[in-house]
This record gives structure tokens, sequence and C-alpha cells, in this order.
């Protein structure tokens, strides 16, 4: 059942992506799948809650219902296509597959996982939906009842179905670690085959926020980094004048609502977006983030949904981030030296005037990180030691891959299709 879990939110997005979008490549279908599957459930799951129709089993074919209905009414070209490197793509995809295959053996257990997580989404599922009454009581705040809602969302779908939430969660890591390959091959565009297929590997063997052998098993971070990867590939696209608007939107609706970070991420790819894009296009994904904040903000106030893990003291918040330095050499470990030397290496790569877009969006997360540190209420030196490894490892395996393909691209008008 927990693979049927993962089954009704991707094999409808296949249908919607396929048969709304143009051609696309093997890597760009996988991810397309995921993302817009997401996107047709959440938004579902936003209308059952307005009209008030209880979350179900029976409720969830909605999604699968409306696609094979566009289907029928659009019937383009829905067989995905291979470019070249195919086979690298292959090989990449296999040893995803592969990892993705351990991945799904061991159910969620995290502590994150029990406390916040998995436990939002059996509160859900038994709710029949996003049970604000649930998050608005007091003492649960220390689920952080104000995150954004995806991945809670994505696994309630599991117990709804009769599966578990670890198991589902299993099963969705499984999933997202091929997406996340997938969208590592789309990002790295420009670069010879092998050398994309070094990035997608990159996602395929993601370190530290994939392993089921640590505390972070059943985190938001594996969501977070398919769709960071995936909206800033996009985003790298529209600076070299490549493609529609429209699939950047879709990518930051379910960025929006992965996480904080995913939400800070989305708003920083729409500023971008506003900057470089030409035309009323670029008004789009803006537009996408502000409705999608907007809906689960206003929520949040409609239910008296608070959150008290904020202190917006600005004396207080000034110190913090003077003191954020020194905390953060008190509490590095060896992982976080790592994974800073990789950003280093792959901000240095991130150069010329089609990824103007891309440095500026990720100018900006880096500095909602900082404010999100410097407003939180918990100690600094013990937040940063817990926390900033997964804030530096999601978006890192999109960013390495974009820095991949940089390192060997030639101008917009010479460059080969991806």
């Amino acid at each position: 059942m927990a693979w049927l879990a993962v089954a009704v939110v991707v094999l409808p997005g296949a249908a919607l992506a396929l048969a709304l979008g143009r051609r696309l490549d093997a890597a760009c279908a996988v991810v397309a799948s995921v993302t817009v599957g997401m996107v047709a459930m959440i938004v579902w799951f936003a209308l059952a809650d307005l009209v008030g129709i209880r979350w179900s089993a029976t409720s969830l074919l909605v999604p699968a219902v409306v696609a094979i209905v566009v289907l029928s009414i659009r019937r383009a070209a829905i067989v995905p296509i291979t470019r070249e490197g195919g086979g690298w793509l292959a090989a990449a995809l296999a040893l995803a597959v592969a990892h993705a295959w351990i991945l799904s053996r061991i159910p969620a257990f995290g502590w994150d996982f029990r406390y916040i997580w998995g436990l939002k989404a059996r509160v859900f599922a038994a709710a029949g939906g996003h049970a604000w009454g649930w998050l608005a009581w007091p003492p649960n705040t220390f689920a952080h009842p104000t995150y954004p809602p995806l991945w809670p969302d994505l696994l309630a779908i599991g117990p709804m179905l009769g599966a578990s939430a670890g198991q589902t969660a299993a099963a969705w890591n499984a999933v997202l670690v091929v997406a996340l390959a997938a969208a590592c091959w789309t990002a790295s565009a420009g670069a010879p085959p092998p050398l994309r297929f070094a990035a997608a590997i990159v996602g395929a063997l993601a370190p530290v926020i994939f392993t089921r052998t640590v505390q972070h098993s059943g985190y938001a971070e594996p969501l977070l980094a398919v769709l960071a990867a995936a909206a800033l590939a996009w985003l790298a696209a529209l600076g070299e004048g490549k493609g529609p608007v429209a699939p950047l939107a879709v990518v930051t609706v379910a960025l929006a609502l992965a996480k904080n970070e995913g939400l800070a991420l989305a708003v920083a790819v729409a500023v971008a977006a506003l900057l470089s894009v030409r035309g009323h296009s670029k008004f789009a994904v803006p537009g996408a983030v502000a409705l999608t904040a907007g809906w689960w903000l206003a929520s949040l106030a409609a239910h008296r949904v608070s959150d008290q893990h904020l202190n917006l003291d600005p004396i207080r918040a000034v110190g913090r981030v003077a003191a954020m330095p020194g905390a953060v050499a008190s509490s590095a470990s060896a992982e976080v030296i790592v994974l800073g030397i990789a950003w280093v290496a792959a901000l240095f790569a991130l150069r010329g005037p089609a990824l103007r877009g891309v440095r500026t969006a990720l100018t900006l997360f880096a500095v909602a990180v900082i404010a999100a540190y410097a407003t939180s209420t918990d100690g600094l030196a013990w937040q940063l030691g817990v926390t900033l490894s997964r804030v530096l490892a999601a978006p890192l395996p999109g960013v390495v891959a974009l820095a991949i393909g940089a390192s060997w691209r030639r101008g917009p008008t010479e460059q080969e299709p991806a």
C-alpha cells in the first residue's frame, strides 16, 4: 500500500505533465511526473479542505480521474524521448534505482520523523484533513505546526490507504532519489554526457540526507533536494532563453510547501525570475509563490495556528548574527566542513550571464537562512549543530550539477539541446 500511496501521486502527474507539456526527454519526464503530481495532489487537498470534503481513499482518485480526462482531450505526443547521452543517463538512473531499493527496505524512524513529519501525517490521515484544531493546540508546538505541509500531506496518503507513515516515507524517498538523479542530469545541461553522468550520480548517491542509518531518516530534505534542483535547473534554462516559464511556476508551488527552507528558496527563485525573465511571463513565478504562501499563511491565521519558535526582537537578532561565525566554528562537524568546501567550489563555477538568476536566488536564500537563525528562539550553537548540515546538504546536489554544466557550457546560441 505504501507504493500505491506514491502511485496515486506520480502516475497522474506523469499523465498531466506529458499531456500538457511539450515532448520531454527521459530525465525531464521523471522530474515532471513527480513535481506535477505533487502539485495536483496538494491543490486537491486544499480544495477539499475549502469545501469540507474529507480526505479518504476514495477522494484520492480524483486527480487520477482528472488526468485521464485531460489525456482524452489533449492527444499530444506523450512518449518521452532520450537525446544525446541516453546510455549514460540510463546508467545513472540504474544506480539511482539500486540506491532506491536499499532505501525502500527500511521504514523511516528518525527523531523529527516520529515527532513532526510522521506524526502530522498520521493525524492528518485520521482527521481527514489538515486537523487545524490539533495544529492550533498550544502543547503541540513541538511539532512545528506552521511548517508548510507538503511532506506530511504526501505521507498521510499511506495511512489512508492502509500503509504506515514510515513505510510511505521509505517508498517516497526511493522515488525521490531517482528524481534527484534525473534533476541533476537536467541541471548539468551543457556538459559532456560522462560529466552529466557524474552530476546525476551526485543526486543518486547524495550522502548525509539519504542514509537510513542515522537520525535523519524520514526527514523532508530529500523532497526539498529534488524540488530545489528542479527549480534551479529551470531557472538556469530561462537564463539561456530556453523554454516557457510555466514549469518553473509549477515547481516553485511545490517548493514553497516543502519545509521553511523550501518556502525561502521559492521566494528567492521568484524574485530572481522577476528580475531575469522578460515580458509579462516574469510575473508567473512570483504570482504562483504568492498564491501558495498566501493560502497556507491565511489558513494558519484563520485557524489561529501559531509557532512559538520565533523572536523578532531586532536587537537580539543583530546580536545573533554577530555571534554566528563563532557559533559555526564551535559547532561545525567534519560533515559541515566538507559541505562548505563543496559549496564554495560549486559557487565559483556558477559564472556567466545565463546563471545570473541562479546566483541571485542563492544569495537571497543565504540571507533568508541567516535571518531564520537570527530570529529563532533556540540556542544558536545548538541549532547550528543539529541543523546546519541539512540546510547545506539539501540544495547542494542541484547546485553541484549546475556547476558541472556551467563549467562546460557554451554561449546560448551555440548550446546543443539538453
